[in-house]
């Protein structure tokens, strides 16, 4: 019989079965059993989450690993700790390190947080117990949807959607009150222009949420509320000003919005707008910006435009992003394709309104490397669509009639630059070329010179 595996070739079958196996380790289930003393743990370190005689099977939980905590004892969570989850009962807990943890249930015991840091990217959950922050931070940074369940006191809570390049939505049960003996801090994606939304679990009922800063909203970027009752003691019931970018989504309880600036109107010119065909590889693109303030009697708020065209109708292949500078732009517009991006015209964005990082942008350009000055369009169906950002954040929705009819227009013919013929139009080209000359040299094809 042939010997079709060599040394070398059953090492690397080896190898592969082993990372193959490595990789596909459960995860388990970790209860607390307490079973830690002197001998096994060390002096002192008898209640040390960290000593594994104090775990069924004598094994500390990994970070892939569920944790079940069901009885009474008291635990000490000694230095960095990360697992998928916690279930946690009748145990008296203080925490003495970081915290990563992707759902967390509180149903009885004691939590003392001890001012230190908690990771969440999953849900929260209380349904009894007593959780103590100390000033603690807890920190939702992740692209999930998460939800905030039960009536609960926190520190200082983060809420972060950097990055991920689309909307958030944190849930609050309804009902339920969340006490911040720090504050909350909501933000956005400043740059892209992505919300952190935050919502009730029963849509239509209220959910509670309490601070001691009369300012409470100063942290907040970008967020979309709705359902909310803030119960501001310092406030004693009156209103509190909202803050940069905050959207008014409905039924919001002593929170004072900024309003939504108006859509852009009177787009034109015709046939960019109606399907036409037209020739022109760098059109104009007209439209209206009425600054509707609030406006006191001789200042608007400086706004800026966004343009968007984009060779489909929902817009997931742009090709231009187009970024005016602030001003104080009213009344008629024109975007012409390829002009170029601009300077900046010496506004800033009040820094109370910029958050962490500072506010960039003020400059007129084409966002994310879509679109450039020079460019023109190649033949081919166009979409377009434009709306209005000002200096609190706020954003118009996009211009009037975009959802029907949508405008649109074909470049024709003779209209865009010259496109390349694919490689396979070479090759037929080739081909016929050389059959002819084959042909001839066959006598099968007579060139007649006269």
């Amino acid at each position: 019989m042939l010997n079709y595996f060599g040394r070398a070739s059953r090492l690397v079958i080896a190898l592969m079965v082993f990372l193959t196996v490595g990789a596909t380790v459960d995860a388990a289930t970790i209860y607390w059993d307490g079973g830690g003393d002197t001998l096994s743990c060390g002096s002192g370190a008898e209640d040390y989450w960290g000593c594994p005689e104090n775990w069924l099977g004598d094994v500390v939980p990994a970070d892939a690993d569920d944790v079940i905590i069901n009885m009474v004892d008291n635990i000490d969570l000694d230095g960095f700790v990360e697992v998928n989850s916690i279930v946690f009962d009748s145990a008296t807990l203080v925490q003495n390190g970081t915290l990563v943890v992707t759902d967390f249930t509180l149903n009885s015991g004691s939590w003392d947080q001890n001012g230190e840091d908690i990771e969440l990217f999953g849900d929260w959950t209380r349904n009894g117990g007593t959780f103590t922050p100390n000033f603690g931070t807890i920190t939702l940074d992740t692209d999930n949807d998460q939800t905030i369940s039960g009536s609960n006191t926190f520190g200082w809570m983060r809420i972060y959607n950097s990055f991920y390049f689309t909307d958030k939505t944190v849930t609050f049960e309804a009902g339920e009150t969340q006490t911040f003996e720090d504050t909350l801090t909501v933000e956005g994606d400043i740059i892209d222009l992505f919300y952190v939304r935050l919502r009730s679990s029963n849509p239509g009922s209220q959910w509670f949420f309490d601070g001691d800063d009369g300012d409470f909203f100063d942290n907040w970027v970008y967020a979309d509320v709705q359902d909310a009752n803030f119960l501001d003691t310092q406030a004693s019931g009156n209103t509190v000003q909202a803050s940069f970018g905050m959207v008014d989504s409905g039924n919001n309880t002593n929170i004072d919005f900024f309003s939504l600036p108006a859509a852009p109107t009177n787009l034109g010119q015709t046939e960019v707008i109606d399907g036409s065909t037209i020739l022109d590889d760098t059109p104009d693109l007209q439209f209206d910006i009425t600054n509707s303030g609030p406006c006191p009697e001789f200042f608007c708020f400086p706004t800026k435009y966004i343009l968007e065209v984009s060779t489909d109708e929902s817009f997931s292949t742009k090709v231009i992003e187009y970024r005016s500078e602030f001003g104080d732009l009213d009344g008629s517009q024109t975007f012409t394709v390829g002009q170029v991006e601009g300077s900046d015209p010496g506004y800033e964005i009040p820094p109370e309104y910029c958050g962490d990082p500072p506010c960039t942008g003020t400059n007129a350009e084409y966002f994310d490397g879509q679109g450039n000055s020079g460019q023109t369009l190649a033949d081919g169906d166009y979409f377009w669509r434009v709306r209005v950002l000002n200096d609190q954040g706020m954003l118009s929705e996009w211009s009037e009639g975009f959802s029907s009819p949508t405008q649109s227009f074909s470049l024709g013919e003779g209209g865009g630059p010259e496109t390349v013929p694919e490689f396979s139009t070479y090759m037929m080209i080739v081909t016929l070329i050389m059959g002819a000359y084959m042909m001839k040299r066959k006598g099968l094809i007579v060139f007649n010179r006269d």
